[in-house]
């Protein structure tokens, strides 16, 4: 029986479509509401880590649209020119700056704005997982549900305009060889270009659509679209020389930058913890848990050894899935999917700077669909799990944004504290505490600066790039404030090893447990 003469048979048997449920009758409409629902919570998220990065760049876009990176700012502990500092293209930040003309520049409309790139990536999970598995809408739904997605949703950088233009690449390029049809393959390469000017990750697109292209006889020939623009916009601006170097600086300890990846990879996707047994091949998972235990043991386990085990396990599982995918299906579709993973794996722990979740974002819609292909139980253990996997998802994203909100609390009451006090408030430290800070009149702290006896010193104790004491000037502490979390996890904290951004803080993306309250110190320079 041929493809079509089953799709017409699975037709006829279908029940009416006035008497389907509602996510089956409008999926994207449901996937609409769903995305929704999950992202008002964190609307008012104040802009933390690299958001400041991609916000500044909208603003001076806004003034000098053919110049994105034309201005000099501390992000480093010196002044220097951004497109030095600045690692990504400059696409994210000139739909910011479009957005602002209709929004301006708070921080609740513009997470509106791109909660609409988290649907884009969700619905183009569904679009892609309808011709690979009779559960799209499950994928795109647990797509939505990853940690790593959910949280990264809630941000403004560049990585979920990136995966949504990487996932309709994918979608419309599988579907365009499917139908033989050469628009929608100019189309999934023109989304294939716009995913590597959102961020340089969306370039790995072309090479998972030409394999798909070879395995399904076909030239490909239209990808040259996105590779002529990488080729032109490298030529307008030598960024991605800059970008490559930066990329290279980590290649130390292969072995631990493993242990660090899957750890990251299946906090991420621990969707595949609570489907793990709802799937068949349990020897396998068996096999996989005994190898995340004996990782752990051999690793030492720096923090929270348990959590640690769980992590590494769900990753290996990741790619033991893909591979048993492989294994028992044999079809590009299959081999598509795992390729996807792997090659985010390698970037993540042996190319990028650092293993982090945001590197790894990009596994959440193969592991789901993957998930999807493979799962095999009742509609109401299906919901447990999916629920299941939400309840972790947010409470990483609440813990991220009580994170967030801290920097935000603690610039507006510093600075009401001491307008009035006729010397300048330094402050160390980057991310969005430097944003809240620089926008209530501070100056971050460089040490090409001149400072003044009299003058205020600020220190967050979790952010980056913080001085020793040998480094700080003559002082002595005047406050410290203290800002509690309610929220019981974390998702960037020191002593807790949360490193959800970057393993230099820890092996884990978010760690469960109550956080000690973000302190900032104030310090008046002088003897």
């Amino acid at each position: 029986m041929s493809k079509r003469t089953r799709a017409r048979a699975r037709a006829a048997a279908a029940p009416p479509p006035h008497t389907r449920p509602f996510h089956e009758r409008s999926p994207l409409l449901f996937l609409a509401i769903a995305s929704a629902i999950a992202l008002l919570p964190f609307v008012n998220k104040a802009f933390t880590m690299d958001d400041p990065l991609f916000v500044w760049s909208a603003q001076w876009i806004a003034d000098h649209p053919f110049d994105p990176y034309g201005f000099t700012l501390n992000w480093y502990g010196r002044t220097q020119p951004m497109h030095e500092v600045m690692q990504n293209p400059p696409l994210t930040s000139y739909a910011l700056a479009a957005a602002s003309t209709i929004t301006g520049w708070n921080e609740a409309t513009l997470h509106v704005v791109f909660g609409l790139f988290a649907f884009a990536a969700v619905a183009g999970t569904w679009s892609l997982a309808r011709g690979m598995t009779e559960r799209p809408l499950l994928a795109a739904l647990l797509t939505l549900a990853m940690p790593f997605f959910l949280v990264s949703a809630t941000n403004v950088m560049s990585d979920v305009p990136m995966l949504a233009c990487f996932v309709w690449a994918l979608a419309l390029w599988r579907r365009g060889l499917e139908e033989k049809r050469d628009a929608l393959l100019w189309l999934a390469a023109l989304m294939a270009a716009a995913a590597g000017l959102f961020k340089y990750f969306g370039i790995a697109a072309v090479p998972l659509m030409l394999v798909y292209a070879l395995m399904k006889r076909r030239s490909g020939y239209q990808l040259a679209l996105p590779v002529a623009v990488y080729v032109a916009y490298e030529l307008a601006t030598h960024a991605i020389t800059g970008a490559a170097q930066y990329a290279l600086v980590e290649r130390t300890h292969p072995g631990a930058k493993t242990v660090m990846m899957l750890s990251f990879a299946g906090g991420g996707t621990i969707a595949l913890l609570f489907f793990a047994f709802l799937m068949k091949r349990l020897v396998v998972l068996i096999v996989v848990a005994a190898a995340a235990i004996a990782i752990v043991v051999v690793t030492g386990a720096p923090a929270s050894p348990v959590q640690l085990t769980i992590f590494v396990a769900v990753g290996l599982g990741v790619f033991a899935l893909g591979a048993w995918d492989v294994w028992s299906a044999r079809t590009a579709d299959s081999i598509l999917l795992l390729l996807w993973i792997l090659g985010t794996a390698v970037f993540s722990a042996y190319l990028n700077w650092t293993v982090n979740a945001r590197s790894l974002l990009p596994l959440a819609p193969a592991v789901a669909i993957l998930i999807a292909r493979h799962v095999e139980a009742s509609r109401n253990a299906i919901i447990a799990a999916t629920a299941a996997t939400a309840a972790v998802a947010l409470l990483a994203g609440f813990a991220d944004q009580s994170y967030a909100n801290a920097q935000r609390d603690a610039a507006n009451q510093l600075m009401q504290h001491y307008a009035g006090d006729g010397h300048r408030m330094w402050f160390e430290g980057h991310w969005g505490f430097q944003y809240y800070m620089q926008q209530a009149g501070a100056v971050p702290f460089g040490f090409d600066a001149t400072l003044h006896g009299k003058d205020l010193l600020v220190t967050p104790s979790t952010n980056t790039l913080l001085l020793n004491e040998g480094q700080r000037p003559p002082h002595h502490i005047i406050e410290t404030v203290q800002i509690p979390s309610s929220v019981p996890a974390a998702t960037v904290n020191y002593p807790m090893k949360a490193a959800f951004y970057s393993d230099y803080m820890g092996p884990l993306p978010y760690v469960f447990g109550a956080p000690p309250a973000e302190t900032y110190t104030v310090r008046r320079l002088g003897r």
